[in-house]
């Protein structure tokens, strides 16, 4: 008896969502952006202008900006640590890290014997937003 229940609500839902809203082809008629089309407009950096303000809405604030500790790792944290504070690597589209030719004036050597250490050098040029030299 269960099952005919749950079937029966299976079916309902089923024929209540095929015969609501509008279809893909209407919607892309109309101009909306479907599941699988980017709804961020791309503006190539050399149109855009320098100055303005970014409002980025944030679903709760964060205990702290740091992610290195363990209250400072929810999502909202790291997705604004990850845009707003430098990084040695990014990735590439096929997931190979590159080494940020503006944060650092060489590739990171490796030495292994007698224990691992890696080595960055940092670009003489790379600043802070005001101009302050990032050091170490």
């Amino acid at each position: 008896m269960k099952c005919i229940r749950f079937a029966a609500c299976v079916a309902l839902a089923t024929i209540a969502a095929a015969c609501s809203g509008a279809s893909a082809r209407d919607r892309q008629q109309r101009g909306e952006a479907g599941a699988t089309q980017s709804q961020v407009r791309q503006t190539p950096p050399e149109q855009l202008q320098d100055g303005g303000t970014f409002t980025w809405p944030i679903d709760s604030f964060p205990v702290n900006f740091n992610y290195h500790e363990l209250d400072g790792t929810d999502v909202g944290t790291a997705q604004i640590d990850l845009a707003m504070l430098p990084a040695s690597f990014t990735i590439d589209a096929e997931g190979n890290p590159i080494w940020n030719r503006d944060l650092l004036a060489s590739a990171p050597v490796l030495q292994i014997e007698p224990r691992q250490v890696v080595t960055y050098h940092i670009n003489p040029k790379a600043a802070w937003y005001d101009g302050t030299p990032i050091t170490w």
